[in-house]
């Protein structure tokens, strides 16, 4: 699992699978101790609003990286690689987590 994938999350509540991005450091999401990988949910319903914590994405699907919602997901709950977001994206990430978390 690296940093900038969009994978399938397993809920553990509601059964439903949604996807998220990747968006923790790579040496911790391949560490054998670290049992979470730090991910951002992806509205792909369109529901969430664009705002200055949201990056639109379209590939490698459609949808809406919400970096006002990260949470830490246990490594089990994590699926199916579904792609990865290029450079930009990854850049625009970088901002609207800064934003998020004021830094």
């Amino acid at each position: 699992m690296r940093r900038g994938e969009i994978r399938v999350v397993h809920s553990r509540v509601s059964g439903r699978d949604r996807y998220a991005l990747i968006i923790g450091n790579d040496a911790l999401n391949e560490s054998e101790t670290a049992s979470t990988v730090l991910t951002a949910p992806i509205d792909t319903d369109g529901i969430a609003p664009e705002t200055l914590v949201t990056v639109r994405i379209a590939e490698p699907l459609a949808g809406i990286v919400r970096l006002d919602n990260i949470s830490a997901v246990r490594k089990e709950r994590i699926g199916e690689l579904a792609g990865r977001v290029g450079t930009d994206t990854m850049e625009a990430i970088g901002i609207a987590l800064r934003a998020a978390l004021d830094l």
